[in-house]
């Protein structure tokens, strides 16, 4: 067997971006609240606004991190300033 990889070896993701799909649910909803746990500003990218809301409170909930946000558009035009 391989090496093992468990949510501690995370490093800490102070000033960084993630934009995941699928993050109402499942794997994606698991590496949004890991990655937001960690300090990362994650933007949840899914097809349904009213299943992912309740997605982003219980994060922002969990983890006390304000950046978290949702682009839930079929269209996604994402422009990350910094």
């Amino acid at each position: 067997m391989g090496a093992s990889y468990s949510v501690e070896d995370i490093p800490n993701l102070e000033g960084k971006v993630a934009i995941i799909t699928g993050a109402s649910a499942g794997i994606g909803k698991i590496c949004a609240l890991e990655m937001a746990r960690k300090g990362c500003h994650v933007i949840l990218a899914c097809r349904s606004k009213d299943k992912t809301l309740p997605v982003v409170d219980e994060i922002q909930k969990e983890t006390k991190n304000d950046k978290v946000s949702i682009h839930s558009e079929k269209r996604i035009n994402v422009k990350l300033t910094f």
